[in-house]
């Protein structure tokens, strides 16, 4: 399977092997009954057996969990078509950690009753899309999330800078400005350091969102060879 997707797409395609990093421009396609994943530090891939209870091998679910565990980098998932629920879960996991999230609609699904319809009922896709346009949409999605850790560096210096200043030069400045000018924190007396702490805990807490220097992954598993063969097209 991996050698014919390799000859329909303009993107390299081969099997996962343990050990493998996500490499930029690189299909990597899992193979035997044990599942995909991200494993120790979570910058390898590798199988493993469990859980052993799962009718799916191997499972959307497990790898997508893994990527919401141990993936620093960015990521977008996706779901095509296919039967059962397998990756639904998975999917919503990814959303409620804030990484951009696509199911397949069900004009273009061979089959909608099983995954993407799964993965709507849960309210897991941040988007619904036909599968010519979700290529764009993985592209975008990946786009986006680099310049939120953009922005966020951004804010995060800003915080740091403020942190830094010199409180008494501070005061300085303002009491020349005149009272009205004043910050809370300057007007009723030193800086509030805890204060400050909460506030960039507040900015980081639920933003998940991953440095921009770090690597990129796009995660596309699918069960369905047609679908998977017209979404690569979809690169050319």
């Amino acid at each position: 399977m991996a050698d014919w997707l390799n000859e329909q797409s303009t993107l390299p395609v081969r099997v996962a092997r343990e050990g493998d990093r996500p490499e930029p421009g690189c299909v990597l396609l899992a193979v035997t009954n044990d599942h995909l994943h991200f494993c120790g530090s979570g910058k390898r891939l590798g199988y493993t057996k469990e859980p052993l209870a799962t009718p799916y091998r191997p499972s959307i679910d497990v790898f997508f969990q893994s990527v919401v565990a141990r993936w620093s980098g960015n990521a977008v998932g996706v779901l095509l078509t296919g039967m059962g629920r397998d990756g639904a879960a998975g999917l919503a996991a990814m959303r409620a950690k804030g990484y951009h999230t696509i199911a397949q609609d069900e004009a273009t699904c061979a089959v909608y009753g099983g995954m993407p319809k799964a993965a709507a009922a849960l309210n897991a896709a941040v988007a619904i899309l036909p599968l010519p346009n979700i290529a764009n949409a993985v592209q975008k999605g990946l786009h986006r999330r680099a310049n939120e850790a953009l922005e966020l560096d951004s804010e995060q210096d800003s915080v740091m800078e403020h942190r830094n200043a010199d409180p008494l030069a501070e005061r300085a400045r303002h009491e020349q400005a005149g009272p009205e000018s004043r910050p809370e924190s300057l007007a009723g007396g030193p800086l509030d350091a805890a204060k400050e702490e909460r506030s960039a805990a507040d900015l980081l807490a639920d933003a998940h969102v991953p440095s921009a220097a770090e690597s990129s992954v796009m995660v596309l598993l699918v069960d369905g060879m047609r679908s998977l063969k017209d979404a690569l097209a979809m690169n050319e």
